[in-house]
């Protein structure tokens, strides 16, 4: 698993890239975090070396990669995070 740290006003860092598996991994500002499959290692190292992390995925990735929804994380206490009992 490789880790990429970077500033964005779009994606939240880091991103995450699985080579065996050519899934990358990413976090919106906004919420929900998604894979986006088929994600080669030239994809990654371009993606790694554009300037804008944000115009990058807006141009690139988002018009040209299938992407899947990952479910929320769960809590340490095993509740859905910003989930609060009523």
């Amino acid at each position: 698993m490789e880790i990429l740290e970077f500033h964005s006003e779009l994606l939240k860092a880091p991103a995450l890239y699985d080579e065996a598996k050519q899934i990358l991994t990413l976090e919106f500002q906004r919420g929900g975090k998604y894979e986006y499959l088929e994600f080669t290692p030239d994809d990654w190292a371009a993606f790694a070396a554009s300037d804008s992390k944000g115009r990058h995925f807006l141009k690139v990735i988002k018009p040209h990669f299938a992407c899947s929804k990952l479910p929320e994380e769960e809590s340490t206490d095993g509740e859905k995070s910003g989930e609060q009992d009523n």
